[in-house]
């Protein structure tokens, strides 16, 4: 008998799989980089939907180095360009630094622009109701931080396994998986009125 997570394990990798298929395809296509003039694989293009083949005109080494350029001609005015377009645009901001940071420890199988609609539809934890404000210059405290969590404890983040939920939940949560989270704040409950049901211990918050 195949168990429902056994189930769900197995269309994760049959996706994980097809998503390979995709990008080993997509190194077989040349196309020709607008600024260096070489022939390269479309995966080493970035993503343009507003171009016929979907890929920027660059590919991403000159995008690199032209930004590192644009950078080093005027800081200040990129900084303080930053600034506005994050305070402008406060959930799209979390959403690419949260990728750019969990891309450092796992796979994402995801883009910003996928977490920013997902993070659109969540204004409280899950977990606990807290509020969420992903404007980070607001100056709420960070206990109503928004944050990437992973579901299970796969190394590979995907669209199933993800969800959004507070700092606090997410710091307490740890390493557990949600279902072992849970379990532990049953555990946490029960002791709990265990020491208030004992007569020769006084328990106060």
């Amino acid at each position: 008998m195949i168990l429902p997570k056994e189930i769900a394990i197995s269309r994760t990798y049959e996706r994980l799989l097809n998503h390979d298929n995709r990008y080993r395809a997509m190194g077989s296509k040349l196309k020709k980089c607008l600024a260096c003039g070489l022939d390269k694989p479309l995966k080493d293009f970035g993503i343009d939907r507003h171009r016929s083949d979907g890929h920027n005109q660059r590919c991403k080494t000159c995008n690199r180095e032209l930004k590192r350029n644009y950078i080093k001609r005027d800081p200040e005015r990129v900084k303080l360009r930053q600034k506005e377009w994050k305070l402008n645009n406060p959930i799209r901001a979390w959403a690419s630094s949260c990728i750019a940071h969990h891309k450092e420890r796992y796979k994402v199988k995801f883009d910003s622009a996928w977490l920013t609609e997902l993070a659109k539809t969540v204004n409280r934890c899950p977990l606990c109701g807290t509020p969420l404000y992903y404007d980070r210059y607001n100056g709420y405290s960070k206990k109503n931080t928004p944050s990437l969590d992973r579901i299970t404890n796969f190394d590979v983040l995907t669209k199933d396994n993800v969800m959004i939920i507070c700092y606090n939940c997410n710091r307490a949560k740890s390493d557990r998986t949600l279902i072992e989270f849970v379990e532990y704040c049953k555990t946490v409950v029960d002791r709990y009125e265990y020491l208030q049901d004992k007569e020769d211990i006084t328990f106060k918050l």
